[in-house]
């Protein structure tokens, strides 16, 4: 990697002979006119306008890409130039952060818009440039004739600006020659002067350096992430499947594989299913044959996405869509894992590549299989802090692929958690989100109506303490968003209960249970709900005070460690542990 600038005028030559690409994964020119009139102006005025940053394309670098979105036509109004730093760019660069500056400045100074032509207003630029003003920069609708000048010269072309003599002469033309003089009162020394601090800014304009970063195209693909991620000044972030939809462009093409998925299985498109997973669940279903002597799963890094043979990706992606699919569709259905609270998506990489290969619709016809895998996968979600990595996704397959073979899970890890951890989670933490969904799968019935909580009803999370309690000059609750307060409700439930403490609509739950007799069913669907509550005998008004919130939270947290008991078993440790041992 080196870095070095090129001056405008050779920027723009090698714009004009085709030097630069834009990769396929790159956004289309998307700036409006006041950006682009900016990055003009801070040009003739020498601020920065950030860097470029480029990679040489060598065969090492295979990127499906486009040119400039820029009308470029050849001409010989740009002025030669030989410096030596124009020699130190490669021949063919692709452009990795930069392009709408490069677009811009392309349109501007080749005339190669397609819809607008630009000038500059000579006038204003005498007039109001030292004021900060950028009025001096016009652009026009494209019509049949594009005039060099109009305005009997007062607007000149932009991109006659990069040839210095022949800006000079219709400069000089405009400010000594024409009508204008005469509003200068006839002096031509002041004509003199206007005309030299014209060229002057041009001159600026044309010298400008830009500066750039080149990365080395002998480092290979995968460099090009690294980098990106680190210095894109967009903070757009590049992605493992951008760079693959530019990798095997145009056969297959992935952006087109990819949305086909999302039309074909909802469940993708619900969950915002990026195809890079589906690209790993593909790279370990295509490289199993060739391991399989060794049973042992290949990571599926960067590097092995972007090294697939087309063949296998055309052939596997929606044997490999379809398997991510049923995985998320098994974890929607068996563990209540929902858009909101999902975590740790690699998880489901592994399960849905022992779905691909050992095929789920036989797995699911062994013995109590979806009540193993429910226990793996909650033993996984249920640790603290786990970061999700490639070598992780190849570890889980390998004791999938097992389970697959054998039906007997080895590996079960160990979940810490107690009550007052449980209460305490926060909404980042991937255990509240995996409590969430542990709530979701066990919860089947709406409290408050006995209304079925299925996968077409829309639910909501219920806060039995409404969070008005905690709001200034209303309640002193805190924690009012902990675990322990939420419950499952359908939206109906949940907005007609709204912000009513639940004193108030569990008295009325009562009620409605001795009108219709059905006292003992209300309170079977608050033990489901795990609600730590008899609606049979306890005292209302004392039970759901303010005062009582920290009690009813500890009750709460046990239910719920009581649950991912019955679904984890032993693996569940919930002694205290302190920091230093975790």
């Amino acid at each position: 990697m080196r870095t070095n600038s090129v001056s405008m005028v050779q920027l723009v030559k090698r714009i004009q002979a085709g030097s630069f690409e834009i990769p396929q994964f790159q956004r289309d020119f998307v700036w409006n006119e006041s950006q682009v009139t900016l990055l003009i102006d801070s040009i003739a005025r020498n601020y920065p306008i950030g860097s470029l940053l480029l990679i040489e394309k060598t065969p090492n670098i295979r990127l499906a890409s486009r040119s400039v979105d820029a009308v470029i036509q050849e001409a010989d109004q740009i002025e030669d130039s030989n410096s030596q730093n124009e020699e130190l760019m490669p021949n063919v660069s692709f452009v990795l952060d930069g392009q709408q500056r490069l677009t811009s400045i392309a349109r501007v100074f080749l005339n190669a818009s397609k819809k607008r032509t630009y000038y500059f207003d000579l006038r204003a630029m005498y007039e109001d440039f030292g004021d900060g003003s950028t009025e001096w920069i016009k652009s026009h609708s494209k019509g049949k004739e594009e005039p060099i000048t109009k305005k009997n010269g007062r607007f000149l072309r932009s991109d006659i600006v990069m040839n210095q003599e022949v800006a000079s002469t219709y400069v000089a033309s405009y400010f000594e020659d024409s009508d204008y003089i005469e509003e200068l009162g006839g002096d031509k020394q002041k004509a003199r002067k206007a005309t030299a601090r014209i060229n002057g800014i041009f001159e600026i304009i044309r010298n400008y350096e830009v500066p750039y970063i080149l990365l080395n195209g002998d480092e290979g693909i995968e460099s090009i992430c690294r980098v990106f991620e680190t210095i894109n000044s967009t903070g757009t972030r590049l992605t493992t499947f951008d760079l693959a939809v530019a990798r095997y462009f145009p056969e297959p093409n992935l952006r087109e594989l990819y949305e086909e998925s999302l039309k074909t299985y909802p469940v993708l498109k619900n969950f915002e299913v990026d195809g890079e997973r589906i690209l790993q669940v593909l790279a370990i279903m295509s490289k199993w044959e060739s391991v399989e002597p060794s049973r042992s799963v290949i990571e599926p890094s960067r590097s092995v996405l972007l090294d697939l043979r087309e063949e296998d990706v055309t052939n596997l992606w929606n044997d490999a869509a379809k398997s991510l699919a049923d995985a998320y569709s098994w974890a929607e259905r068996y563990c209540g894992i929902r858009p909101r609270n999902v975590t740790n998506q690699s998880l489901l990489v592994s399960i849905a590549a022992m779905f691909g290969i050992f095929d789920y619709a036989k797995l699911k016809t062994k013995p109590n299989f979806d009540d193993q895998l429910k226990k793996w996968f909650f033993a996984n979600v249920l640790q603290r802090g786990v970061r999700a990595t490639n070598y992780k996704i190849a570890t889980d397959c390998n004791i999938l692929f097992e389970f697959a073979e054998t039906y007997s899970l080895k590996e079960i890890p160990k979940v810490q958690l107690d009550e007052d951890t449980v209460i305490n989670l926060t909404k980042q933490d991937n255990r509240y989100k995996a409590l969430l969904s542990l709530m979701y799968s066990s919860i089947k019935t709406d409290f408050w109506t006995g209304a079925k909580l299925e996968d077409n009803i829309e639910i909501e999370d219920h806060h039995i303490f409404p969070k008005t309690l905690g709001r200034r000059g209303v309640g002193t609750l805190t924690n009012l968003d902990s675990i322990c307060n939420l419950v499952p409700l359908t939206k109906e439930s949940n907005r007609e209960l709204g912000d009513t403490p639940p004193h108030e609509y569990f008295k009325r739950l009562r009620q409605r249970g001795l009108e219709q007799d059905l006292l003992d069913v209300t309170q079977k669907r608050l033990i489901e709900s795990l609600i730590p509550f008899d609606v049979r005998h306890s005292d209302i008004d004392k039970y759901f005070s303010t005062d009582n919130y920290g009690t009813f939270l500890r009750a709460r947290a046990q239910m719920l460690l009581s649950r991912v008991r019955e679904i984890i078993g032993e693996a569940l440790i919930t002694d205290k542990i302190d920091d230093e041992e975790v």
